[in-house]
């Protein structure tokens, strides 16, 4: 269903630690933090947008867990994320993200892009 992929550790220091990833896509992205228990995402994309196909999400700090569901064969998973991780969100796969603790982290698409693509399943 996705797949999660943990950041290159390159440093710990006393100001932290220092980590590289490589990304297939440039352009503008997406930054945000949420709190400790909230619920985010709950929509899935259909393929529209070129970098909705997969989805790219950073998760750069914090812990949380993400839900799925594959909208075409109704197959459900439960994953638990750490940053640093990149999490791939196919096509089709309904998907959120509930923050265990207080998170960061970053989507490789404009805000636009992510509305012309983003859909409920209700809204199918």
């Amino acid at each position: 269903m996705i797949t999660v992929e943990p950041f290159q550790f390159i440093s710990q220091t006393e100001k932290g630690g220092t980590y590289t990833f490589d990304s297939p896509r440039t352009g503008t992205f997406v930054f945000g933090t949420r709190k400790a228990g909230s619920i985010n995402g709950s929509h899935y994309h259909k393929g529209i947008e070129p970098l909705k196909d997969p989805e790219l999400f950073y998760l750069f700090t914090g812990k949380g867990v993400v839900r799925l569901l594959n909208v075409l064969t109704q197959e459900r998973k439960e994953i638990e994320v750490e940053g640093p991780c990149r999490i791939t969100f196919p096509k089709n796969i309904w998907h959120e993200l509930e923050a265990l603790t207080d998170i960061s982290f970053m989507e490789c698409n404009s805000l636009e892009q992510h509305a012309r693509d983003t859909f409920r399943l209700d809204e199918g």
